[in-house]
């Protein structure tokens, strides 16, 4: 019988019941003097002959355990056998029993034993036996060798009686313990089963929905990557036909937001990793100054369309390369900037970056948000970073967002091993803040000449609401211009003409188009109508999406137009022609900046020299995009819509690679790469020159792993959509050594 079936012959009482088998009266009447609570002479007698003389008040105050006996009498094996059986069915069973092997006329006591323990299983047995009953030999071949019977000879002795109840009922008692501690342990021990088991269920529940998440990422970034490819190489074909220079400004803001939206994708796909605490930085060498004017750049024109004006402050000691995350401190400031810019209705929002300390490693970049927005109420500060929350469910309507975008800037934040905080104000605004722990790049940083007697130039700057104005100060006064402000364009004129008078007169006029009483180009047509005044260098500030052309600033009288919001490089650029004062021998600012979103790379380029490339790939406009790529580089191209036909086209050995996208129909490029594989494994190469014919994965998944999964399957590298120019230049060059020279461009 296992342990879970003695359930119920477990007996935790403290007072020992013992049952008593014999047929003589006699009998009966001895054991209850042996077992009676007060101790019997004779016994007493027996004791000290045993254990040697005590003391009086030991004796006088004995406590012989007899008093935890309860003594039951049956005369017959069939008696005993009922008195048994109600007390297992009343819950109050024996300890032990004493059995007399003879008891005429019914069982005997061996038969009454076995009958006993089909009920009681654990019921101790002394066995009372003459020397005439059976031997030991007998007994044991009908109980058992077992420990739960004992021998008792006749004539008993009481002390031995006492002895044996005693100690037979411990053991009993002990029994009953030990198998109630089994059972509670086996019951501790099925629960915990049962919890791990559940626990198991739901680890293999979580398993799969984080196989159906990385599934659903994967296919959500392939169906958002597939179109994205599309804008991005039309966009990159596009930069390289004649442009002029409003078309080229599109052009770059629409690049730069491609890039934003695909920083998004990413973003979206590395959630998971936010949430678990797995997700690591990626440093790069960049130029922060570039990133940080093009984050207020490219929300410009929406700013704009609210009558929000958007200005970028960056510090005189703020280092230009650092060493960081490019992406992800982009995320941040994004993100900031997109809630400032949702929730300001008039006014301006100003990003300022400065440095607060430095080390040998590392420099503590400080970023400001600051804005004249609706302000947070105090009753939702506390909740503002936590996922999910909006600062009132009917902003949700009206300006829209999903409150996941503060959330995930604290945890990237943090990845910077910064802070992030805001104060605001109901009806006054707010300023959102963070800093990041940038490293120190290796890389050079830009060198910026400035022109010759530029310091200690005197500059008027007009604007009446002076949003652009304090950062064009600031920029002019580090290079040495000694700047006045003014507010009221009537003003400026009588100013300006004061100068001149004076024998002071302003070298540099800065003004922005767009003013509140007066038009910019009013302004302007106004100080050129004064022939004293119509030499004078004039700058004025444009909105972004105005179309202010050569001919058009020529008509107006003005000398050069720069963009709000106002960058470093490009005001630099419109002081030079402005003042005219660039002689030869002095070096010009690039128009365009190092890209914020990568580290300073050489450019490469390739020379196709006829080579075949093979392309496979199910979507039209990703095809003409790489056909197009390539085909300016020098390829020839063969395309194919899907992974059967390439399989077709790569066996002919006719051709020099193959881009193979990874979710074609018919065949996917997975399954397309195995065969032609297998193919060169009875063939040899399948290349023109007979070696192995390289194949790239182009694909839009950008899950973690997909790069091991194409080297697994016989891929050798990886593209990802959408397909960045050098990128493939990179993996072609790789793969095509000799295919032509690679050659250096500057940046």
């Amino acid at each position: 019988m296992n342990k879970l079936s003695c359930m119920s012959y477990i007996d935790i009482s403290p007072k020992h019941r013992i049952l008593l088998v014999d047929d003589s009266p006699s009998i009966h009447e001895d054991f209850r003097l042996f077992l009676a609570p007060a101790i019997p002479d004779s016994l007493a007698a027996e004791e000290r002959e045993l254990f040697g003389d005590v003391s009086s008040d030991t004796a006088d105050s004995a406590e012989f355990p007899g008093n935890e006996f309860e003594l039951i009498s049956a005369y017959q094996g069939k008696e005993a056998l009922a008195i048994v059986k109600h007390a297992e069915e009343t819950g109050n069973p024996f300890r032990m029993a004493f059995v007399d092997i003879r008891m005429p006329p019914g069982w005997d006591g061996i038969e009454t034993i076995e009958n006993l323990w089909k009920v009681n299983p654990n019921l101790e047995i002394v066995v009372c036996s003459a020397h005439s009953d059976y031997s030991w030999k007998d007994i044991a071949d009908r109980l058992g060798h077992t420990d739960r019977y004992q021998i008792l000879k006749k004539p008993f002795e009481g002390i031995e009686v006492r002895q044996l109840a005693m100690t037979l009922s411990e053991k009993s008692r002990l029994r009953q313990a030990y198998l109630r501690q089994i059972l509670d342990l086996e019951a501790a021990v099925a629960d915990r089963s049962a919890a791990l088991s559940e626990a198991r269920e739901a680890q293999k529940a979580a398993e799969c929905a984080a196989t159906a998440k990385s599934e659903f990422l994967a296919n959500m970034s392939h169906e958002i990557r597939t179109p994205l490819n599309g804008v991005v190489g039309m966009t990159e074909l596009l930069s390289g036909t004649s442009l002029d220079e409003q078309q080229k400004r599109f052009v770059s803001g629409t690049k730069a937001s491609v890039d934003c939206l695909l920083s998004l994708v990413d973003d979206i796909l590395d959630f998971s990793k936010i949430e678990a605490g797995k997700l690591e930085l990626d440093p790069v060498d960049f130029n922060l100054h570039s990133l940080v004017e093009d984050m207020a750049e490219i929300l410009s024109p929406r700013a704009e369309a609210k009558g929000v004006e958007i200005c970028c402050e960056l510090a005189e000691d703020l280092p230009s390369m650092v060493l960081a995350d490019a992406n992800r401190l982009r995320q941040v400031i994004l993100n900031l900037l997109s809630n400032a810019v949702k929730f300001t209705e008039h006014g301006r929002v100003l990003l300022s970056v400065s440095a607060e300390r430095s080390s040998d490693t590392e420099t503590l970049i400080r970023f400001e948000v600051h804005d004249t927005g609706i302000g947070i109420p105090d009753n939702r500060k506390d909740s503002l970073f936590q996922v999910f929350t909006q600062v009132d469910a009917s902003m949700t309507r009206k300006f829209g967002g999903t409150g996941l975008g503060l959330a995930l800037s604290r945890r990237l934040v943090q990845l910077f091993n910064g802070e992030i905080g805001f104060e605001s104000e109901i009806g006054k605004g707010s300023n959102f803040w963070f800093t990041a722990r940038l490293g120190r790049s290796s890389a050079p940083e830009p060198s910026i000449t400035l022109p010759a007697g530029i310091e200690g130039l005197r500059a008027m700057i007009v604007d009446e609401k002076g949003a652009s104005l304090e950062t064009v100060r600031s920029i002019l006064t580090r290079w040495g211009i000694a700047c006045d402000l003014c507010a009221n364009p009537l003003q400026a004129v009588g100013e300006l003409q004061a100068a001149l008078t004076s024998g002071r007169p302003y070298d540099l006029l800065v003004s922005d188009m767009q003013m509140v009483e007066t038009d910019g180009l009013k302004f302007v047509r106004s100080v050129r109508a004064r022939p004293e005044l119509s030499g004078l260098p004039v700058i004025v500030l444009a909105a972004i999406s105005q179309n202010i052309s050569r001919s058009f600033c020529d008509e107006w009288g003005v000398s050069e137009c720069v963009a709000k919001p106002v960058r470093y490089g490009k005001l630099l650029s419109a002081v030079k022609s402005a003042l005219k004062r660039i002689s030869p021998g002095d070096p010009e600012i690039p128009v365009t900046e190092v890209a914020s979103n990568s580290h300073p790379r050489q450019q490469r380029t390739i020379k196709g020299n006829r080579r075949r490339i093979l392309i496979a790939e199910d979507n039209e406009m990703n095809r003409l995009v790489i056909s197009a790529y390539l085909k300016s580089m020098g390829f020839d191209c063969t395309l194919v819509e899907d992974g059967r036909s390439a399989v077709e086209y790569a066996t002919t050995g006719t051709f020099d690679l193959v881009l193979m996208d990874w979710q074609m129909p018919e065949m996917n490029g997975v399954d397309a790469t195995v065969a032609i594989r297998e193919h060169e494994l009875m063939r040899g190469g399948l290349s023109r020159s007979g070696a192995r014919l390289p194949v790239i994965a182009v694909t839009a998944h950008a899950t973690s792993g997909d790069r091991g999964k194409c080297l697994t399957v016989g891929m050798d590298g990886y593209v990802s959509k959408p397909i960045d120019k050098q990128a493939l230049i990179e993996v072609l060059s790789e793969h095509l050594d000799d295919a032509g020279q690679c050659v250096a461009l500057s940046n």
